[in-house]
């Protein structure tokens, strides 16, 4: 990447962070390894939850939880070293674009690894990542990886806020890892990639493969990141509800509504639902029916998103005249002033009983993982999947790639084909609290089809939105389509420089 390229570039994301207003996650600012998540006391720790794929929590108005702004980037995210140059991995490397796709296949893990080239044996792949893995559900994985191909894992351990920044760094110093974990396909996260085919590995066009993901991560012809179709990793949305709140509003409870008959678990059960439990409350105004740690995640399992990137055009569209994303905030505001939901995530009041139902991702199912302890020592914790009548919402993408500079690129998709496979993980069944956690989450990564990702919130265009009424919803977003459109325009223009 030459560095007139890269001062452009650079200027790019300048250009929209300065225009956009960025809420903050906790942060320790060092690189050791988190202890905690979302507290049962209602307060937030220093770190994004406690498992794969961890939880970015907040409890403030307006700010959404993945601290992104509404393109993606952030100030405490972006890279402060945009200005490396595309390094070697293992073997002879160039700027490739993603191979036409050949036939099919449909290999086992063992298959894969059976076709490894010998010469990775013994070599060391250092992963990138905001927890020590060896401490996460991903140990047992690791660890029978490293019997079956002779290749180490070393965790690099890096601050979740500070995460882009760190890696940019590590890159620019010639210290790169050799695969991270990502949140997003915005702009921010691609920079510092390279294509995943640069690893020489020919194995991508298996069936496997989550192909709807890769396409997300395909930019100008070359795709940057991956994930299994079927994946033990994979941070799909679900709903936990409180079930002392649940007995003494005397619900049916929705587990075993779902687990009867999943098409009675629809939308409008949940919204009735949670309008039954603020009836049953003696003080309606303290009460509500559900909080979301992704507030737009309440507008995504609709469809709507105020821009999102089109992957068969290769470009990032504007909805904001989107009949869905109006109709989708009329109806929210109006479950609003019911207080079958609150704008604000609010932790607190789900652990207290106040609130019925928590949207988060799937990290509380997992043993390993510390958010909501009490509740779950108190066996006071239940989990549903989304409604399925909607789109199955992912709390974040999942997805996995290869830095500029890799010095061991070849394993790293050997590590993704092993490590992401359930079979590593012993059926999954000492991941989860319980059967029913397991049974929840895996319901809702099996909906693949399904999956809805969009942007988070863009802060200025909900202000607009929020301080009306849901009459006049249409309005608030029309005044704000020019603002994001001139996001839309940036990152179309970022995808321009990206691989050059």
């Amino acid at each position: 990447m030459s560095k007139k390229v890269v001062c452009r570039l650079l200027c790019l994301l300048l250009s929209v962070l300065f225009v956009l207003t960025v809420a903050g996650c906790g942060d320790s600012g060092t690189e050791s390894t988190p202890s905690s998540g979302l507290e049962d006391n209602g307060t937030v720790s220093d770190a994004p939850g406690s498992d794969v794929g961890d939880e970015p929590t907040t409890t403030t108005e307006n700010s959404d939880a993945f601290s992104t702004d509404a393109s993606g980037t952030s100030s405490t995210k972006q890279g402060s070293s945009g200005t490396t140059t595309m390094g070697k991995t293992s073997g002879k490397v160039t700027n490739t674009t993603t191979k036409s796709p050949g036939k099919k296949t449909s290999y086992t893990k063992e298959q894969i690894i059976a076709k490894m080239p010998a010469k990775l044996k013994g070599t060391t792949l250092k992963y990138f990542y905001w927890w020590d893995p060896y401490t996460q559900m991903d140990k047992e994985a690791i660890e029978s990886f490293t019997k079956a191909t002779g290749i180490k894992v070393q965790s690099v351990v890096a601050s979740y806020s500070e995460f882009q920044t760190q890696l940019s760094s590590r890159i620019a110093s010639g210290d790169s890892p050799d695969i991270v974990r990502l949140l997003s396909n915005a702009t921010y996260q691609i920079v510092n990639l390279q294509p995943i085919t640069n690893s020489g590995f020919e194995y991508f066009n298996d069936t496997a493969w989550d192909d709807r993901l890769m396409k997300d991560y395909t930019f100008n012809g070359s795709t940057y990141a991956a994930n299994l179709k079927d994946s033990a990793i994979m941070d799909v949305g679900c709903f936990y509800y409180n079930k002392k709140a649940l007995r003494n509003a005397k619900l049916e409870d929705p587990y075993e509504i779902w687990k009867k008959d999943p098409k009675k678990w629809t939308w409008d059960k949940f919204w009735s639902m949670c309008q039954e439990f603020v009836d049953a409350m003696p003080n309606q105004s303290t009460f509500a029916g559900s909080t979301w740690q992704y507030q737009n995640a309440s507008l995504r399992y609709r469809g709507a998103t105020y821009y999102d990137y089109d992957s068969t055009k290769g470009q990032w569209v504007n909805n904001m005249k989107s009949d869905t994303l109006v109709n989708a905030w009329q109806d929210m505001m109006n479950k609003y002033d019911k207080r079958q939901a609150v704008y604000t995530y609010d932790s607190s009041a789900f652990t207290r009983g106040y609130i019925l139902f928590s949207w988060s991702g799937p990290f509380a199912a997992r043993k390993k993982d510390t958010t909501y302890q009490t509740m779950k020592d108190q066996n006071n914790l239940g989990i549903v999947p989304m409604p399925t009548d909607g789109k199955q919402v992912l709390y974040e993408y999942t997805a996995f790639g290869i830095p500029q500079g890799a010095k061991n690129a070849a394993a790293a998709p050997y590590y993704m084909r092993w490590v992401l496979d359930k079979s590593s993980y012993n059926g999954m069944k000492d991941v989860y609290v319980n059967e029913q956690f397991k049974t929840a989450v895996e319901a809702g990564v099996a909906r693949y089809d399904d999956y809805m990702w969009g942007e988070n919130s863009i802060y200025k265009v909900e202000a607009a939105i929020t301080g009306g009424t849901a009459a006049q919803v249409k309005a608030a977003l029309d005044s704000q389509y020019g603002y994001v459109q001139g996001i839309v325009d940036d990152l179309n223009e970022q995808i321009l420089y990206l691989n050059k």
